[in-house]
């Protein structure tokens, strides 16, 4: 039986339509749709740091929030619910460990969700950018 809600169905198919159409990667494509939800988030915003409403916002609606173990579910920031650090293997700078299939099981990480985390996060999207690049030039 599936368990995916409507919502990640619906994000699930744009992706994949996506990468079908461009021939982007799948990470390449999850990251900008992690960008797209970002700005999109801007529309439900409920704190501010430093004047940028924009930097957070908190989906208390998710069926899965909050989605990390011992999160504070008072200052839990949504916005980049599909972290684009994630890409950056193990130079991400959040708390990771390796599952033994390669992939990062970040369930413990709440750097992405900590409100303050915002500007370094962001002014990490041309090293994101240019991982992506390389990655789509390789495959």
């Amino acid at each position: 039986m599936d368990t995916q809600t409507c919502g990640e169905q619906a994000l699930d198919n744009f992706i994949l339509h996506y990468v079908k159409i461009t021939g982007c990667s799948v990470m390449g494509t999850a990251f900008f749709v992690s960008i797209f939800l970002h700005w999109n988030g801007r529309l439900t915003m409920e704190k501010d740091l430093d004047g940028k409403h924009f930097s957070y916002f908190c989906n208390r609606e998710c069926e899965y929030f909050p989605c990390h173990p011992k999160a504070d579910p008072d200052n839990f920031n949504c916005l980049f619910c599909y972290c684009p650090l994630y890409v950056l293997g193990d130079r991400c700078g959040g708390s990771f460990v390796y599952l033994p299939n390669g992939y990062k099981d970040c369930s413990l990480c709440l750097y992405p969700h900590r409100h303050e985390n915002y500007d370094a996060i962001t002014r990490r999207y041309q090293e994101i950018l240019s991982v992506l690049k390389r990655a789509n030039q390789e495959g």
